[in-house]
């Protein structure tokens, strides 16, 4: 899925995708669609900027899988911008790769986790709900660490959420 935003005469492309089959896939998933997209996006305007929206990750498990790393990098080197990720419910590292913002995971915010058979919603056993949101207009992002106490029903900044970063070389974690 492709939707376009002109913003003081900057197109700005906005692609998403599922990797994993929930209700949110509307195509399925081919990396190398994606991929021959954002080729094609910076061919036609090479000013063009482009966010990559993915659905992917397993959840509550703090840290990107391997594939969806993989799939990042490649992504970046076809031309895409930044990458925003979400699915894992918590916040996974960040990492800079070619220069470029790769978000794996922004968080869980408002969202409770359904139990489908009985239609009950429940919030994971945390009372603060942590989330990033990301302002952008082509240049570095600016990370924002909000949170949600379910309790007492607010909405704050938290600047106590550590970011946590990963170097590009894959080999591990730089805090």
């Amino acid at each position: 899925n492709q939707d376009v935003i002109r913003i003081k005469d900057s197109d700005i492309y906005i692609i998403t995708f599922a990797t994993i089959a929930c209700e949110h896939n509307f195509n399925i998933f081919s990396p190398k669609k994606i991929l021959s997209t954002i080729k094609k996006i910076k061919k036609e305007n090479e000013n063009a900027i482009v966010i990559i929206y993915p659905h992917w990750g397993i959840e509550c498990l703090d840290m990107p899988e391997p594939a969806d790393r993989n799939l990042a990098h490649k992504m970046i080197d076809a031309g895409a911008d930044m990458i925003i990720g979400h699915h894992p419910h918590v916040i996974q590292p960040i990492e800079i790769y070619k220069g470029k913002h790769i978000i794996y995971s922004c968080g869980n915010f408002l969202l409770p986790q359904a139990r489908f058979a009985s239609k009950d919603l429940k919030y994971p056993n945390k009372e603060v709900l942590k989330e990033l949101f990301v302002e952008y207009s082509g240049g570095k992002p600016i990370i924002h660490k909000i949170s949600f106490n379910k309790e007492t029903n607010t909405l704050y900044q938290n600047d106590d959420i550590e970011l946590k970063y990963i170097n590009s070389d894959m080999s591990s974690f730089a805090y």
